[in-house]
């Protein structure tokens, strides 16, 4: 590959499998840190886990991303890891399949917080590192 991420590092969140996780390879592959963000701790672990045995740098970084107080340790964690953080993948999400009429509201609100507020929460700690670094993406 090219590298074109050599040495950057990236926090992916909903990365312990599916698309996530396929983010976090390539990146990994283009040379960057990768840090795997889900609410699964033990799936977090085994995609780290299965990423060093590769030869890759990955950190395991689990959290709810609804809870700003988890999100932000887990951001605390990868810059005290590695001294920054370039880059944000906001990708953690679920998908709950029903009706109007019968869609509960609770998962109406939760698909709310994880995807549209857990998003807010991320920017939100990770834009001042950014913003130090004089570099970062979202």
């Amino acid at each position: 590959m090219s590298q074109l991420l050599k040495d950057k590092v990236a926090f992916i969140t909903g990365s312990a499998s599916g698309i996530g996780l396929e983010i976090a390879k390539k990146f990994a592959l283009e040379g960057a840190k990768v840090v795997i963000s889900d609410m699964n701790a033990d799936k977090c672990n085994e995609a780290v886990f299965a990423l060093q045995k590769d030869g890759y740098d990955a950190l395991s970084a689990p959290c709810d991303v609804s809870n700003e107080d988890a999100y932000a340790a887990a951001i605390e964690l990868t810059q005290k890891t590695y001294g920054r953080l370039d880059i944000l993948i906001n990708n953690a999400g679920f998908q709950h399949v029903a009706s109007i009429e019968e869609f509960p509201t609770d998962i109406y609100q939760k698909l709310l917080n994880v995807m549209l507020v857990g998003s807010f929460i991320g920017i939100k700690h990770v834009f001042p590192i950014m913003k130090a670094q004089k570099y970062g993406r979202i």
